[in-house]
């Protein structure tokens, strides 16, 4: 069984990740430059915006946050960066969606989890 800190870390965090490329990548920022706001490769941004890295599939409430996010990040310090990508990690597990993203990467998972939020 994974912990919930491994669960965010190798299926929350690439989600995330990938979506924040794609909304900053809509308001005109290039590879290079999401790379270095989110602190990653260009060739991993690559993988996220390709969809060859963090493919979850994310709910609306959790996509309209990550747009909030992306503005924010915009032209923002790296403080700015590490604050929005900690609220979202923190969102994912206030809503529970971080259950959702476990359940679409592992099989035989139980429908009602009460493992990590018992």
């Amino acid at each position: 069984m994974q912990l919930l800190p491994e669960v965010e870390v190798w299926y929350g965090l690439p989600a995330l990740r990938a979506a924040l490329a794609k909304a900053l990548k809509t308001r005109g920022k290039t590879q290079k430059q999401i790379a270095h706001t989110l602190g990653i490769t260009e060739s991993a941004v690559s993988q996220y915006l390709t969809g060859k890295r963090g493919m979850s599939r994310l709910p609306l409430r959790i996509v309209k946050e990550i747009d909030v996010s992306a503005d924010r990040m915009l032209n923002a310090s790296s403080g700015v960066v590490v604050s929005e990508l900690m609220r979202l990690v923190h969102l994912l597990r206030e809503t529970r969606v971080i259950c959702d993203l476990h359940r679409q990467h592992v099989e035989g998972l139980p429908a009602k989890c009460e493992h990590c939020f018992p």
